[in-house]
């Protein structure tokens, strides 16, 4: 057997060790890398994370990707907040509907100030960490900052090819692993999640860019989504 050494990044007798790698030399390729940022979706491509884009306005990642949904900007996303949300983003009437239901009907109650549920189904942004659920990709932690290794990580494990990119059976395969057992709550969200950011953001190709998934981490992909179509509508105009 080979001398231990103990910065080993797999294990011999661990075959998914081989499987699914870790990202390695992040310190030359971005300051801190361990160290979760609370304001930026920061990467080796883009350290500054989407500052050139929008301002986070004090709040967390977290809060930022959820906040294109908070279309009046009161803090709280109602149910028809939610609807206008993804029908800027090109949803149908129907797919709109049925996500409104699902989303608000399962992020309320964790988001409110109290023990009293709103009977409105708001989401209170400033509360969003609450609703952090299992079976997830750690890049978010318990507090709502973003991970850079964790985030790197996605793509060093699922990336097969080192393409810069995921496909839908990448994504399908990075939300089987991370799957907690008796988790069911938290494996049905990482499958909706996942599977509506591939649906909004896959290419004519069929993948999903590194870029684009770190945009939707801080929410500037959406605005970006929408401002397209809008100018695409306007061209048809």
């Amino acid at each position: 057997m080979a001398p231990l050494n103990a910065s080993d990044t797999v294990a011999p007798n661990a075959p998914i060790t081989y499987d699914l790698p870790v990202p390695v030399d992040l310190d030359s390729k971005m300051e801190s890398p361990s160290v979760s940022r609370a304001q930026v979706a920061a990467t080796p491509e883009r350290p500054q994370g989407s500052a050139d884009f929008k301002d986070p306005q004090g709040m967390s990642v977290l809060q930022q990707h959820v906040e294109f949904w908070d279309r009046r900007k009161t803090g709280s996303i109602m149910p028809w907040d939610t609807y206008a949300g993804f029908r800027a983003l090109g949803w149908n009437i129907f797919f709109s509907f049925i996500f409104t239901i699902i989303l608000n009907g399962s992020l309320s109650y964790a988001t409110q100030d109290g023990w009293l549920p709103d009977p409105l189904f708001s989401v209170k942004v400033r509360n969003i960490h609450n609703a952090k659920h299992g079976s997830d990709s750690h890049v978010f932690d318990y507090e709502g900052r973003f991970s850079p290794e964790k985030f790197e990580a996605l793509f060093s494990r699922f990336d097969r090819g080192n393409k810069g990119a995921l496909t839908f059976r990448e994504l399908w395969d990075m939300t089987e692993h991370h799957r907690c057992p008796f988790d069911f709550f938290g494996w049905q969200a990482g499958k909706l999640e996942w599977g509506l950011t591939y649906w909004l953001l896959r290419d004519e190709k069929g993948l999903v860019s590194k870029e684009a998934v770190r945009g939707s981490f801080d929410g500037s992909i959406y605005y970006k989504v929408e401002a397209a179509r809008k100018k695409g509508t306007q061209k048809q105009d």
